[in-house]
């Protein structure tokens, strides 16, 4: 039985090194405090999971029943001068500093910005780790 706080997030590879980068919780007490983004090559798909699928479809997921965060709700990816972030067509949308990104429209993110997965309090802050 999935308790619907667990953190569904399990990145393949050795991970005894923090990621550089992390997302860190300003919204609802009850969500992970943390998302270490791991990201290379591959975009870093942040979403919900799926009790109906039953296997892991995304680099992070929410818990089952964390409803405002669409399956495959957005995307972080890195390019040349930094990151940018990607709406997947999420149903509750994906905010950065307060304003709506469309689906599919590429955002660029720096340390500092406020990154909303929908309306009801997951709510980050995209930050370096700590590596201390």
């Amino acid at each position: 039985m999935l308790n619907d706080n667990t953190n569904q997030n399990n990145l393949s590879g050795d991970i005894s090194e923090k990621p550089a980068f992390r997302l860190r919780l300003i919204g609802d007490v009850s969500l992970p405090a943390e998302i270490p983004l791991a990201i290379g090559e591959q975009p870093f798909v942040i979403g919900r999971y799926d009790i109906n699928i039953g296997h892991k479809q995304c680099d992070f997921e929410f818990g089952y029943k964390t409803v405002a965060v669409s399956r495959r709700h957005a995307a972080i990816k890195r390019i040349p001068y930094g990151f940018v972030i990607v709406d997947l067509d999420s149903r509750a949308g994906t905010f950065i500093n307060g304003f709506r990104i469309f689906a599919g429209e590429q955002c660029q993110i720096t340390p500092g910005d406020r990154i909303e997965f929908g309306t009801a309090g997951a709510n980050y802050v995209f930050e370096f780790n700590n590596l201390l």
